[in-house]
């Protein structure tokens, strides 16, 4: 009897306590804290910089420059790979319109044909002013300045005006040299070659006795061969300029390039470390 009443009052106490229970369950807890909500302008610019960091960077684009690899110090091959004067310039000059750069190597007579369908951004290939190629071309201000003379052997005179009647000389298809010699040395058997390179082993075996191209193309070659000498014919009057399309966008960013680079010293550099000291 006495169990039994202990028993019923415990179960009356813990259903008194139930109500408690309850309340204190489905009540929030008044220390909680409260998370607070972003303003909507900082949530707007956490987005917009969210996705401006997901935008991948523009790629560079390419200066492709096309060129005749046979011209020392210019541009020839070592080693595989385009080098010379005009090559290190091209490198400067995209660097100053951030671009990359890509040399390609042509045959001297296709490299106008390489600008004018799109093969190439702009030439590089000692390339000086003339009336007939500025109604197809423009033609950057001048980044160097030379003149043309005559590579001969040693063991025979200077070729002289007065003695070429009817001498085979030769000379760089469509180049100045040509125009030079067309005009100038008009009574010589004039014979044109695509290669320098071809040119000078003419004259190494006597089908030429002169081989006319730029002062330091020819005492480039001189130096590197015993049997051979040069003489400056005549003083470049324009200079070496950059060759790229009628109406080029590039033509002015080139321009603003060159001064830079002149005004910095660059070109200096590099017609120091080509040899490229003033033709005289």
């Amino acid at each position: 009897m006495r169990r039994s009443v202990c028993s019923s009052f415990i179960m009356a106490f813990f259903l008194a306590l139930c109500p408690f229970f309850a309340s204190a369950e489905d009540s929030p807890a008044e220390d909680a804290p409260k998370k607070e909500e972003a303003p909507a302008a900082q949530v707007a610019d956490s987005v917009e910089k969210s996705e401006e960091k997901k935008v991948p960077p523009k790629p560079r684009e390419t200066l492709i420059v096309a060129t005749t690899a046979d011209y020392p110090p210019f541009s020839f091959v070592k080693n595989k790979d385009i080098v010379g004067f005009e090559v290190d310039l091209a490198g400067l000059v995209a660097e100053e319109l951030d671009m990359d750069v890509r040399v390609l190597d042509f045959p001297f007579i296709s490299i106008l044909g390489a600008v004018r369908i799109g093969k190439a951004n702009v030439a590089m290939a000692a390339f000086e002013y003339t009336e007939e190629r500025s109604k197809r071309f423009d033609f950057s201000q001048s980044y160097y300045g030379a003149g043309i003379a005559v590579l001969y052997p040693k063991e025979n005179p200077v070729p002289k005006k007065e003695d070429l009647y009817r001498k085979r000389i030769g000379c760089q298809t469509g180049s100045v040299m040509e125009t030079y010699c067309r005009k100038e040395l008009e009574e010589a058997t004039i014979m044109t070659f695509d290669n320098v390179n071809t040119m000078v082993q003419y004259l190494k075996t006597g089908r030429i006795i002169g081989a006319y191209m730029d002062v330091h193309q020819a005492r480039e070659f001189a130096q590197k061969d015993s049997t051979l000498t040069c003489q400056l014919i005549q003083k470049s009057e324009g200079g070496y300029k950059i060759l790229m399309k009628k109406d080029s966008p590039l033509k002015e960013s080139i321009d603003q390039a060159l001064t830079k680079l002149k005004e910095m010293g660059k070109i200096q550099e590099l017609e120091k470390k080509w040899g490229l000291e003033e033709a005289s």
